[in-house]
């Protein structure tokens, strides 16, 4: 058994992911079918009336794709959610590059908030954010000139 107000968060994260599958289009019977539970069952989950196994939670999440409990848990941990584009094989490489440099500005990201932690900025520390924004801008520039050839 666990705590009443985890049972509410898991709750309301069900009842959220339920919400975003019906605007996705998915019906109760469709997820029925796709974790081997009842329509019943995916409407009780959808209006709090019950709150789903983890299992069942993760096939539903694997059906849906969902993004808004996605970025809510996210940002639970202090992260955010980018989603990537779908490009097709013609822009392969600037799709890859441009994974490249969300991973660069990511790198960033996590070595500024490192830094800034204990609300002091080290000589270290400042040559570490240095050499990941300068990683960082050098995709920005791959990035750049792949675009202007591509024109």
């Amino acid at each position: 058994m666990c705590k009443p107000a985890f049972k509410e968060i898991a709750t309301d994260l069900s009842m959220e992911l339920f919400h975003e599958a019906r605007e996705k289009g998915f019906d109760y019977q469709d997820l029925a079918d796709f974790v081997g539970g009842t329509k019943l069952s995916m409407k009780a989950y959808h209006y709090g009336d019950s709150t789903p196994s983890l299992a069942v939670f993760i096939g539903i999440w694997k059906k849906v794709k969902p993004e808004k409990v996605l970025k809510k848990m996210a940002n639970w941990s202090g992260y955010v959610v980018i989603k990537l584009p779908k490009i097709d094989h013609q822009y392969s490489l600037i799709s890859r590059q441009t994974a490249k440099v969300m991973r660069e500005t990511a790198d960033v990201i996590e070595a500024v908030g490192k830094a800034l932690e204990d609300g002091k900025l080290t000589e270290p520390e400042k040559r570490t954010v240095a050499k990941e924004i300068n990683e960082a801008i050098e995709e920005l520039l791959k990035l750049k000139h792949s675009i202007e050839v591509e024109r």
